[in-house]
Order: structure tokens, then sequence, then C-alpha cells
């Protein structure tokens, strides 16, 4: 099994188990802290099949070799295959926000829950709300994404 399949195989698994905390377990437990760990899970599935599709890139020697960098990798997704593969344009907008979100919850010293969501504030005081909904959108464009580079490497 060559990596990049590897890698999608793990995306899988990973946005599975998102999809089951999301609409399984959280409505059963409905404590709103809960939703920065579905998130990270969301991140991690997408942060896999980004790099699987990079890594299938690589492999075909379509691109250089890439930084184990996330933000770097968005760049380059961004700049060199979304628009060749035809991609949907709400993906990368769906990788920055997850990146600035990982980024927050490790960064950020504020952090709160409030009614049915969990915010997570900047430096500047601006915040990222975080809800049952905007995670679940996040899940399901995460989801497609994951879809669409299946489509790509496995052809």
């Amino acid at each position: 099994m060559e990596k990049y399949q590897e890698l999608y195989s793990n995306a899988k698994k990973e946005i599975e188990v998102t999809h089951h905390l999301l609409f399984v377990t959280f409505p059963l437990l409905k404590e709103t802290k809960f939703l920065t760990a579905i998130t990270n899970h969301i991140i991690k599935a997408s942060k896999l099949a980004l790099e699987s599709l990079l890594e299938y890139k690589k492999h075909y020697k379509e691109i250089e070799p890439y930084p184990d960098n996330f933000a770097a990798q968005i760049d380059i997704y961004r700049t060199k295959l979304e628009k060749d593969l035809g991609l949907d344009l709400t993906y990368a907008r769906l990788l920055t926000q997850l990146l600035e979100i990982n980024k927050l919850d490790k960064e950020t010293k504020v952090k709160f829950k409030r009614k049915q969501a969990y915010i997570l504030t900047r430096e500047d005081f601006s915040v990222i709300t975080l809800d049952h909904d905007k995670v679940k959108r996040y899940a399901n464009v995460s989801k497609r994404f994951i879809e669409d580079v299946g489509k790509i490497i496995e052809k």
C-alpha cells in the first residue's frame, strides 16, 4: 500500500469517528467542551486527506516534496492543486478555518462555555464560536473533501 493510500484510509477512519462523536455521543452528553474534541478530529481527518492528496501528487512527480507544515500544505493546495483538479473552493476556506481553530485552541488563554457554544478568543479579543451546527457544517464539508480526494487518488 502506498503512503498516500494509507493516509487516505486514516482520514476516512477519522471522519467516521467524527461523525459518531457528533451524531451519537454529543447528543447524549450535551457537553459543549466536547465540541473542541470533535473539531480536533475534523482537523486531523482534513490534514490527513490533504497530505494524502499532496503525497499522491508527489508520488507521480506532479509537485515537489512539501513541508510538514499544515499552513504551507494549504498554500500548496490553493496555488497548485485546487483549480487544476476542479475542487470546490469551500475546501480551502474550510482548511484555513480549521488551521485557525487549531492554532487558537492550542495558544489561547481564554476559552469558555456560553450556553450551547464554546468560545475561543484571539489576542485582539475577537472570538471564534463553536456550536453544534457549525461543527456539523465543518464535518460535512470535510467529509465531502475526503470523498473528493478519494475519487482523485483511486483513479
